[in-house]
């Protein structure tokens, strides 16, 4: 954070040269400014705010805080007795930023964005005692999150002591703060909201009063409270919950009809992105700062609900067919890759060990026919802009002519693949190269075990390799001792890997449970290999596509893989493990075929 004012102030200066040449309003050149009506002033601080990555409750609330939502104010610029310009009130006065004090007063699209620019250099330039700023940070400063920009928030009108959270004398909590005042309102304005306010973690001793007013702090906070992301910044196929009561109506309008209230357990899946609230009563279009959302809810229910009575509870990710599932799988982790890897979307053998080879490539797993490029699979690979192609299986699973349909994109190609399963667990393991000596041991006859395990393998460089039941195959034999493998993890019960067969395999221990659901649940308790805390990929345990191309974004971003079909969801063992790892957002792999609404409500179990 050192010289951060200059740094900033240059990439200011070097934005707001590259806006579009202003000309004045023509209303305003004649001496009549007018200002745009509130749906156009929500539309414009709305968009704005999550073009500038702030929450638009942050946004909106600020406005009206500084001006009322007034650019205008008797037919002229909006300026205040101390200065303040527009709907944003922008002073600037020694000039850090370098506004345009012309376009300030009577562009009004051009005022949102300066006001914009002084929050976001609050955030993200002056936050952060820890590493040379002026203002705490609260958390991991995710500006997503609508408390983490309270003090960013408080910067706007001044590091003042009038605008100290606490009272000096009392050491109580001053809610009369210029920023608690923009808090309250966007309480007010987002029904069903209600904000961590406490900040019991801000103490008097960590102010210092200073003679002049000013306010310094001695302190980044940690934060222990429930805290609350924007609920502006959902899209199609998030999944949300909302609070009890809350009606789906069929137009995003608080007096249309209702079809009815939202159950206590009831997913909502967003089917479009948000619409704005249709009331052309003023005081309802100031006050109304939500948005609606159209949503799919149980019982073929669509209609729209208001944003600020909204949770994110997770994602579905899915596409037609499970070759196009896996390319938008693709999408949620990689903008480019320069490498993919590439198995038969029709049968499981040969794909079951490349996750950990994936992972270390930092390759999306695609799927096609045995004997074409399917159409969705060659544009993910375009889009990635790859060049290159690990095939994973002999010509039996993915044939020459996808080969040579690859070839002709200019694609370079290594394919791997042996004379069975075992044979391509073993040259893929040969390929991961990896130095560690542990290694997974999984069934070869069915995927639900390996995949269950691979995000956990791929994150630590394990590899794969199979077994049969009741006979360890040679060239698993030949794979632990070309690897030099001190230890093993046999994931599944005695019906899929026998104790015979353990008993072969160096320092072996066995992670299972009473079928596939109950191992994955397992894996999860036993290796607790979660990074990213709170999330999980839910896929259907009656299939392996989803969840074996699932599985190297799971180990991406470090959660692992359940699978769901046949499973009672809720019962102690899911319970216990959603509860031990604060699980709270699923992402779900698959359509409601694989895995169905019911499922999905299942999980709410919060």
């Amino acid at each position: 954070m050192k010289n951060f004012i200059p740094k900033v102030v240059f990439i200011l200066t070097v934005l707001l040269f590259t806006f579009p040449l202003f000309s004045f309003a023509e209303e305003c050149q004649t001496g009549t400014c007018t200002n745009p009506t509130y749906q156009e002033i929500n539309r414009l601080l709305t968009e704005k705010a999550l073009e500038y990555h702030i929450p638009p409750e942050i946004v909106k609330a600020v406005a009206f805080t500084e001006s009322d939502w007034d650019q205008f104010k008797n037919n002229q610029p909006h300026i205040s007795e101390d200065g303040g310009i527009g709907i944003m009130q922008i002073t600037d006065n020694e000039n850090q930023f370098n506004f345009n004090r012309e376009k300030l007063k009577y562009d009004i699209t051009y005022n949102i964005e300066a006001g914009l620019k002084v929050l976001n250099y609050n955030f993200h330039e002056r936050s952060g005692i820890a590493h040379g700023g002026d203002l705490p940070a609260i958390n991991e400063m995710n500006p997503n999150v609508i408390e983490h920009w309270y003090f960013a928030v408080m910067a706007y009108n001044g590091r003042v002591q009038v605008n100290s959270p606490v009272y000096k004398d009392s050491g109580n909590r001053n809610m009369n703060s210029y920023q608690d005042k923009v808090f309250t309102r966007i309480e007010n304005t987002n029904p069903g909201l209600s904000l961590a306010r406490e900040l019991i973690e801000v103490k008097v001793s960590d102010l210092e009063y200073r003679t002049g007013g000013t306010l310094t702090f001695k302190k980044d906070y940690q934060v222990s409270s429930k805290l609350h992301s924007t609920n502006q910044r959902f899209q199609r196929y998030d999944l949300v919950v909302a609070k009890p009561k809350l009606n789906i109506r069929t137009n995003p309008l608080t007096t249309s009809r209702s079809l009815g209230e939202v159950g206590n357990e009831n997913v909502l899946t967003v089917v479009e992105t948000f619409k704005y609230d249709q009331s052309t009563a003023t005081n309802a279009a100031r006050s109304n700062n939500f948005v609606w959302y159209p949503v799919e809810a149980s019982n073929n229910r669509n209609g729209y609900v208001a944003s600020s009575y909204l949770q994110p509870f997770g994602k579905r990710i899915k596409g037609p067919d499970r070759y196009a599932t896996a390319v938008e799988i693709s999408k949620q982790g990689w903008d480019q890759a320069s490498t993919v890897v590439l198995t038969t979307g029709q049968n499981f053998p040969d794909a079951l060990s490349g996750a950990p080879l994936a992972y270390k490539l930092d390759a999306p797993i695609l799927v096609t026919k045995s004997d074409q490029l399917v159409a969705s699979t060659k544009a993910e690979i375009q889009r990635l802009k790859a060049t290159n192609v690990v095939i994973l299986g002999s010509e039996a699973a993915v044939s020459g002519d996808v080969e040579k349909s690859l070839r002709s994109m200019g694609i370079s190609i290594k394919r791997i693949g042996g004379s069975d399963r075992y044979e391509t667990a073993k040259l893929i393991a040969d390929e991961l190269g990896s130095s560690k000596t542990t290694a997974i041991v999984a069934s070869g006859r069915n995927f639900p075990d390996a995949l269950a395990v691979a995000p956990y393998a791929a994150q630590n460089g394990y590899p794969i390799l199979l077994s049969k039941e009741d006979q360890l195959p040679t060239s698993t034999e030949a794979a632990l001792k070309a690897h030099n493998i001190q230890e093993t993890i046999v994931v599944g019960g005695t019906a899929v890997i026998s104790n015979s067969i353990k008993n072969q395999l160096p320092k072996a221990t066995r992670i299972s449970g009473a079928d596939r659901y109950k191992t994955a649940v397992a894996v999860l308790k036993e290796l607790n290999h979660t990074s990213d805390q709170g999330q999980v990929y839910i896929a259907t345990g009656s299939n392996f596509a989803d969840a074996l191309t699932g599985s190297v974004l799971a180990a991406k971003k470090g959660s692992p893989v359940l699978l769901t079909g046949g499973w009672n969801v809720v019962d102690g063992d899911v319970l216990d493990v959603i509860g031990q790892n604060e699980i709270d957002f699923f992402n779900i792999l698959g359509g409601s075929s694989a895995v169905s609404e019911d499922e999905i409500n299942r999980l709410n179990i919060q």
